[in-house]
């Protein structure tokens, strides 16, 4: 097991950071984008190695500690696809979240995803606040909404949006729901009013 200290950014002094913390007795599995060669802010993993900060740091978000996503594509807003990325599915303890993104005093580098099998990922995965589902690498379901969002003003009450084929898409309903009470009406990625006309964007 390998100890390091490991400041992945710097923040603003005086910004303010609200974060969710795990008491995790088991591991949390996640997603973690990398440059090329396997750098992530100028350090070196490998493919099966644990990393750990120092005893007594404390991993802190944006500061100090093993950054990853509890959502795979959720690391495209850090690691642009034309930067050539890498990427790897990990296990980590004792994690923060804030966010789309998690920190963590511990992480394990558990495998390398290839490019073909990132861009076709298919599942339901879970963060903090929102549940993706997706097929073939776009959002995508049948059944029901394909992101269903915790809302930021009322946490009791959930954002939805209807997804089929990385198209907002529903027949039988408006494909977002806000938890405001906000509808829209989209087909095939266009959208429409709810007598079915055509929605006319503002210019």
């Amino acid at each position: 097991m390998l100890r390091l200290g490991l400041a992945s950014a710097i923040i603003a002094t005086g910004s303010a950071y609200a974060y969710h913390q795990w008491q995790q007795t088991q591991p949390v599995k996640g997603y973690k984008a990398f440059g090329p060669g396997f750098r992530c802010r100028g350090f070196q993993y490998e493919v099966g190695k644990t990393y750990e900060l120092p005893e007594g740091q404390e991993a802190q978000p944006c500061v100090r500690g093993f950054h990853y996503c509890l959502i795979p594509y959720d690391v495209n807003n850090y690691y642009s696809r034309f930067m050539g990325p890498r990427y790897a599915e990990v296990e980590a303890w004792g994690s923060k979240h804030i966010g789309d993104k998690s920190v963590a005093p511990k992480i394990r580098i558990v495998r390398e995803i290839s490019a073909e099998e990132w861009g076709k990922l298919s599942g339901v995965f879970k963060g903090r606040s929102r549940t993706v589902y997706l097929k073939d690498g776009d959002y995508h379901r049948e059944d029901g909404p394909a992101i269903i969002e915790r809302d930021g003003f009322w946490p009791w009450a959930r954002n939805k949006e209807w997804y089929q084929k990385g198209q907002r898409h529903r027949l039988d309903g408006p494909a977002y729901e806000g938890a405001s009470g906000t509808k829209e009406w989209w087909r095939e990625g266009v959208r429409y009013n709810e007598d079915g006309t055509k929605y006319l964007w503002a210019s």
